[in-house]
């Protein structure tokens, strides 16, 4: 029989520091809790996602997960602020869903986030006084008959047509399109 390095999956060996369990799931007290009462509702499954869960384990998932809430209300008189660290930010590779009594304030609580939030440049909006920033071009304006508009393209229709040009003239700033 293969030995697993799993710490979940040897729930054996964690029996006390379960705090309530049923044929799929069981819940376990954190050994690092952010603050007191910090558990995870886990399978006894190996899976790494919710969407993992089979049917039957489903039926059952939910009822878990609202055990734990009914116990912060009762025990802590507070609600839980609830979730699933994504898959690259876990350090054990098997489901494991975290409850945190919160009571709506965080207090002393400091969540991070090991993501990076890349800024990224401002995308600049040409206003109507801006127009001078497009290519001028020879086009016969319909209304003043001046030969010059500025031009720019647009994709207006599905991605398999044409797109739209549009023209707006330099003397009037009368805009129109044309379709081909």
């Amino acid at each position: 029989m293969k030995k697993t390095l799993c710490i979940f999956c040897n729930s054996a060996k964690l029996q006390d520091q379960i705090l309530y369990k049923n044929d799929h799931f069981y819940v376990l007290k954190n050994r690092n809790p952010v603050v007191a009462g910090h558990c995870m509702v886990i399978p006894y499954r190996h899976i790494r996602e919710e969407i993992e869960l089979n049917s039957e384990e489903r039926e059952t998932y939910w009822d878990v997960c609202e055990w734990v809430v009914e116990r912060f209300s009762k025990e802590y008189k507070k609600d839980a602020l609830i979730f699933i660290n994504a898959p690259s930010d876990q350090s054990v590779f098997h489901l494991h869903k975290h409850y945190i009594p919160s009571g709506g304030v965080f207090g002393k609580l400091k969540i991070e986030s090991s993501e990076k939030i890349e800024l990224r440049p401002e995308i600049g909006v040409i206003k109507d006084s801006d127009t001078d920033v497009f290519p001028v071009i020879n086009a016969v304006c319909p209304k003043c008959n001046n030969k010059e508009a500025w031009f720019w393209t647009s994709q207006t229709r599905a991605g398999d047509e044409a797109e739209t040009r549009f023209f707006r003239c330099t003397k009037c700033r009368h805009t129109w399109r044309e379709y081909h």
